[in-house]
């Protein structure tokens, strides 16, 4: 988001109000038998796309810019999605670290806001608490 944000940071020119966004994921794709393997020249597993739409946040963002006109995305499936970006807003989820964040939150009993309390900073399954990032001078 921090490129999209720089992008449009001074106010995007009318040139740029007709931009489109295109988010992929690539993920390795097993293959499937030693003939798919023979026919990728031996070199093993191939790239397919992954899910890649962007999270509730990120919706906002975009939609909040107004710089772009079409959102590409690709799915779990590996098809491309084109939509309009205040389309974005009626199907999009938190991201997978802000569930886990509200998750940890809940957890830990209601001790504090997700991301600023002790559970937030809490390991997996109650280890320890891991202690925060030391901020350098």
């Amino acid at each position: 988001m921090a490129a999209i944000t720089a992008l449009c940071a001074k106010g995007p020119p009318v040139r740029q109000r007709r931009l489109t966004l295109v988010v992929v994921r690539f993920r390795a794709a097993a293959v499937a038998g030693a003939a798919a393997c023979a026919g990728h020249g031996g070199r093993g597993p191939s790239l397919g796309l992954g899910l890649a739409r962007p999270c509730d946040e990120c919706s906002k963002v975009i939609c909040a810019l107004g710089c772009f006109r079409r959102v590409v995305y690709s799915t779990e499936d590996g098809r491309l999605v084109s939509v309009a970006p205040e389309a974005l807003l009626q199907e999009c989820q938190p991201s997978s670290g802000k569930r886990l964040q509200r998750r940890a939150g809940s957890e830990a009993g209601g001790a504090g806001s997700a991301g600023a309390g002790a559970g937030a900073r809490r390991g997996a399954k109650g280890a320890a608490p891991v202690p925060p990032a030391r901020r350098r001078p």
